[in-house]
């Protein structure tokens, strides 16, 4: 009897002959010494896997001082992934990478978007509940010290992140990878995206995208025992977007005129025997969004004590106008604007409610960390802010998070985890006006997750 992956090969064969170029011809045959050989790497190193993912989730906000906490959300939401990865047609060749998307709903309270079920703008879009997207179509190549992809891809190059589901969003671009002795070069191009949870572009809050491409490059490598990326990025921005009346310091209003937003990414991480230490800066330049400079910076700290491990983090934000960033603050992706269509790589997210990015804000972040033997494990952490900046709408913010989990460690199930996180956040406000009447001063969150995997080859 042939195995499954031998008899993957007769479903791939057609798609590998619309990869190659020309007519039917004798050179393109399976009789050409090497085709057969190239089909099997292809299909032996293929692997086929799933997941599914079930998300139920209360979140409660209280609006000031005279509020009370009522539902944001309150829903069971469902992903099921199925993602096939070819192997490579030889040591110098291509392949082929697809991810598909079930997603839907079990039980919904709430209209508000969830970001697991499919979305349209900020609501919930039921017409496209239980249907189908492909996340990922794209053709890999590798070539000597060279690889990447294009096509429908995700991305992780220099200052060019992912917006994250159970699965990572959707790009519509190309990155290549090029590996040195000493260092590694990154370049990436995109020009569209979907979030996870949105069919089409139109189903973001804005409708449509306010940038027209993206540039991205990053270098890394080891420097005396650091590793060390350098990240890059550039923006287009729609003249639409870049052209907006914005309000600055001082309460005047003006006219964009500078349609591109940059960003740098410094990384430094050291690796010692029994600890390690990190440093992170995401910094975007950009008129339209913070009227100049705006950035994050980031200090990363983990010591295993005794069998728990105690992490510490230190993060400080920086605007040059934050009248012009609002209430929102600092948001460490390319185009801040353009909420769910980009995202950033800053290494620092604590799943604490808050992004703790208002300008002038010092946030520090302890989280204390256990596993057992037995697959049981869980951690608990707080976070304490205090925000300089007298205009901002508050001037403290604190949270408590936690989890405990179970992940099976053998069996047919292996990897399979069941997680129950919880969180609390306060914040103090001083500056009623300037909310909006729509941020909240406090907030709960509780959510369960269910995630099981399954590799079929």
């Amino acid at each position: 009897m042939k195995s499954n992956k031998s008899l993957l090969s007769i479903a791939v064969l057609t798609a590998l002959g619309c990869l190659s170029s020309g007519a039917h011809s004798a050179e393109k045959s399976a009789t050409v010494p090497g085709y057969t050989e190239a089909i099997d790497e292809f299909v032996q190193d293929a692997t086929l896997s799933a997941a599914a993912f079930v998300d139920t989730r209360i979140q409660k906000n209280k609006i000031g001082e005279e509020g009370e906490l009522e539902d944001a959300l309150n829903y069971t939401d469902y992903n099921l992934v199925l993602a096939f990865q070819s192997g490579f047609t030889g040591d110098n060749g291509i392949g082929v990478d697809l991810t598909g998307l079930y997603a839907g709903t079990l039980d919904q309270k709430t209209t508000e978007c969830t970001e697991i079920s499919y979305c349209s703008g900020w609501s919930n879009n039921p017409s496209e509940d239980g249907t189908f997207k492909f996340t990922k179509a794209a053709i890999k190549y590798q070539l000597a010290n060279v690889n990447g992809d294009f096509g429908y891809t995700d991305m992780g190059v220099g200052t060019l992140g992912n917006v994250w589901g159970y699965v990572p969003g959707t790009y519509r671009g190309a990155k290549i990878f090029a590996a040195f002795e000493h260092f590694n070069l990154g370049y990436a191009f995109v020009d569209s995206h979907t979030a996870t949870w949105q069919k089409t572009v139109a189903d973001s809050p804005d409708g449509k995208l306010n940038y027209k491409y993206i540039h991205a490059a990053e270098i890394t490598g080891n420097i005396a025992g650091i590793d060390a990326k350098l990240g890059l990025g550039y923006a287009k921005l729609t003249e639409e977007y870049a052209t907006a009346w914005k309000e600055i310091e001082g309460g005047e209003w003006v006219q964009g005129d500078d349609d591109s937003s940059t960003s740098l990414q410094i990384a430094l991480d050291y690796w010692g025997e029994s600890f390690s230490l990190g440093y992170d800066v995401y910094m975007v330049n950009s008129e339209r969004d913070y009227a100049g400079l705006g950035a994050m910076h980031g200090l990363k700290f983990e010591l295993p004590v005794g069998g728990l491990t105690w992490n510490s983090e230190l993060q400080y934000t920086h605007l040059a106008d934050a009248t012009t960033a609002g209430p929102d603050g600092f948001a460490n992706r390319m185009v801040a604007g353009a909420y769910s269509t980009n995202a950033g790589t800053f290494s620092l997210w604590w799943d604490a409610m808050s992004d703790f990015n208002q300008n002038q804000e010092l946030a520090w972040f302890n989280k204390v960390s256990y596993s057992f033997d037995n697959g049981i494990w869980l951690n608990g952490g707080v976070v304490l802010a205090t925000i300089g900046d007298d205009q901002a709408y508050m001037d403290k913010e604190w949270a408590v998070n936690g989890n405990i989990g179970y992940t099976v460690p053998t069996g047919n199930l292996k990897g399979s985890t069941l997680l129950f996180h919880v969180t609390h956040l306060n914040r103090n406000e001083q500056n009623p006006d300037l909310n909006g009447g729509w941020y909240a001063q406090s907030q709960q969150d509780f959510r369960l997750q269910l995630i099981m995997p399954y590799n079929f080859i």
